[in-house]
């Protein structure tokens, strides 16, 4: 039996579309094997923040009963300001998620807190091996004057609304008498002349 030579121009096309289709597949099926979330941020005052992270292991054979989560902080222009701090024991649930409600503190300027996991097991952080495929969380933290001063006012009236409008009352006050003793220097030096 002869095959025709259109008949094996269109094999042939099939068979190349089919394989591209599926080195296109496999390339999307390339996934992080652990991914770090930040699922909400809420500003406490000028030196820290609480932020609720979601660690999900893709590849669970990454996970083991020494395994914690934790962060570092970084200057803007990627310096270590300090690499060491708590870290958080991860119990996966059924899932392999892990959910962590985190305050990140001591943080003197403008800073970049990237999130981490530790095997203290095998010895090794995740961010520095770069065999394991993931995608981990950053956040960017600006500060100014402005932005600090009033993220601290919002902070005080989530918190304590009556102690924030008793300050309120007494600064106003404040702010009375020290404008009526400018008034009264000035009318004294007016008349004392």
């Amino acid at each position: 039996m002869k095959i025709e030579p259109k008949f094996k121009i269109l094999s042939l096309i099939i068979f190349m579309f089919f394989l591209f289709n599926m080195n296109k597949i496999s390339a999307e099926d390339v996934m992080n094997a652990v991914e770090i979330q930040v699922i909400n941020k809420d500003k406490i005052n000028s030196q820290k923040f609480n932020v609720i992270v979601k660690v999900h292991f893709y590849d669970v054979s990454l996970y083991n009963e020494e395994v914690y989560l934790s962060y570092h902080i970084y200057d803007l222009s990627g310096n270590v300001v300090k690499f060491e701090n708590e870290r958080y024991h991860m119990t996966l649930d059924d899932n392999n998620d892990f959910i962590q409600n985190i305050v990140v503190d001591n943080i003197d300027d403008s800073c970049i807190v990237k999130f981490d996991i530790v095997d203290q097991k095998n010895i090794f952080w995740f961010l520095g091996n770069e065999n394991i495929e993931k995608e981990f969380a950053e956040i960017k933290q600006e500060r100014n004057m402005l932005t600090t001063a009033l993220n601290n006012i919002l902070y005080s009236i989530k918190e304590d609304i009556f102690l924030f409008l008793v300050n309120l009352l007494f600064f106003i006050m404040t702010i009375i008498i020290l404008l009526s003793i400018k008034k009264e220097l000035s009318a004294f030096k007016r008349n004392g002349k």
